[in-house]
């Protein structure tokens, strides 16, 4: 017989309904300023898997957007997303564009990565005997750390071969150092690490503000608009903009006889 002081094991079930006041719960902690992971959201929901709450939480999203929003969406965004970055982009002494192209080109989950790890710090600086004192066992397969990556660009920068460079980084073999450098100079167009971590936290920091205009001219709350804004991604971004997936209605044209012939106009223009 088990202990009474075990805890009862609830067992998951599949077809449990989510009720609205489970969905409401989901977007209260998705959208929380705890930033949650998907395990502490679905400690939360008994029965819940992890699995089953971002499922969840992707279906209300899709409930909240038609086309004509989305298409709304993308235009907005098309038309504001210079004044939106403009106040990170000075604080970073960058172009307004180049902050704006940026952040597609990091993407969702490596900028929230770089704004949560405490260990890519800007400038860090590690001193070679702290490397050389750490057991030297192969990291293959492994994602390079914040303090590795610092460590890569610091030597790297100092003038250092990179052969000297894999020596100092237990684990990392001499070719992985290129080209793990040569990825992330990259991903951002030749940004730096501490230029992609200092984007990635300021946009952490400032995007409820950088949202809330957008979202109430869609009546919407900013976190469904920035949400819904990676779903769609670039490409859909820019397609949407350019080409709305949702035509007017030809019957609220006035006059009707000319409604066609502008609408034929704006698709050529």
């Amino acid at each position: 017989m088990g202990s009474p002081e075990r805890a009862e094991i609830l067992p998951v079930e599949p077809n449990h309904l989510w009720t609205a006041e489970d969905d409401e719960l989901l977007l209260q902690l998705k959208w929380s300023d705890e930033n949650l992971t998907w395990k502490e959201i679905a400690d939360r929901f008994p029965r819940r898997t992890q699995g089953s709450c971002k499922k969840r939480y992707a279906r209300i999203l899709a409930d909240m957007w038609d086309e004509q929003g989305k298409d709304r969406l993308a235009n907005l965004y098309d038309s504001q997303k210079e004044k939106m970055w403009q106040e990170i982009a000075q604080e970073m002494n960058v172009p307004s564009k180049d902050a704006e192209q940026n952040h597609w080109r990091i993407g969702k989950r490596e900028m929230e990565k770089r704004a949560g790890d405490k260990s890519l710090r800007i400038l860090l600086r590690l001193t070679t005997t702290s490397h050389q004192q750490q057991p030297q066992t192969r990291t293959r397969g492994r994602s390079w750390s914040g303090e590795e990556e610092a460590s890569l660009f610091d030597h790297r920068a100092a003038g250092k071969d990179w052969e000297d460079i894999g020596s100092l980084l237990p684990g990392r073999s001499v070719n992985s150092c290129p080209i793990y450098h040569e990825r992330v100079l990259n991903t951002a167009g030749g940004w730096i690490p501490e230029l992609q971590t200092d984007l990635s936290r300021l946009y952490k920091e400032r995007k409820s503000e950088m949202w809330a205009e957008l979202a109430e001219q869609l009546a919407v709350q900013w976190q469904s608009a920035e949400a819904m804004h990676w779903i769609l991604g670039l490409k859909g971004m820019r397609e949407r903009a350019r080409f709305p997936q949702t035509p007017p209605n030809l019957m609220d044209c006035e006059p009707f006889d000319n409604c066609w012939e502008t609408l034929m106009l704006n698709r050529d223009s």
